[in-house]
């Protein structure tokens, strides 16, 4: 009896003690914007200002401690960490909002997809998945299009002039 009590005693301690290894310290980086948009389309801005949240569920006072971004052309290149645009090499630092992009110059009509991986105080990283924006045009030389149209009024198509006095 006390051989079967003392056994169950230690695996139940074991089980207590793989259960606590079990749970994993795990953060999260999510919610990444551009400009304060998520998937921006449409974005003239040549430095956008890159922003994310970190999350991190069960546990208490995790603080960011350094971040690196990943800028690139390609959805593949994004996710293979293959930053072609701009890599900003790992910064030490907290900030995590309207981080300015410092990278290659951004050409008109084209999507760029981004990442970023944070450090924290207690040792984790974490990637956050891909975002991307799309660059709208840059200047007004690029602008080809011609106006469906009279470029003037003919005397008929004219409005008439009326007085109210």
């Amino acid at each position: 009896m006390k051989f079967n009590l003392k056994y169950i005693s230690s695996l139940s301690v074991f089980y207590m003690l793989l259960s606590c290894q079990a749970q994993k310290r795990s953060i999260d980086v999510g919610q990444l914007d551009v400009e304060g948009r998520s998937n921006l389309i449409g974005l003239q801005e040549q430095h956008p200002r890159l922003s994310w949240k970190i999350a991190s569920p069960g546990q208490k006072s995790i603080l960011q401690t350094a971040y690196q971004i990943f800028v690139s052309a390609s959805e593949d290149g994004a996710l293979s960490g293959k930053a072609e645009i701009w890599n900003s090499g790992k910064v030490m630092s907290d900030s995590s909002i309207h981080i300015r992009f410092a990278g290659k110059a951004l050409s008109s009509h084209k999507n760029f997809y981004w990442k970023v991986k944070v450090w924290t105080n207690k040792g984790d990283s974490a990637t956050s998945k891909v975002n991307h924006w799309k660059m709208a045009m840059q200047s007004d030389q690029e602008w080809n299009a011609d106006w469906i149209g009279l470029d003037t009024f003919s005397k008929q198509d004219a409005p008439r002039r009326i007085q109210t006095r």
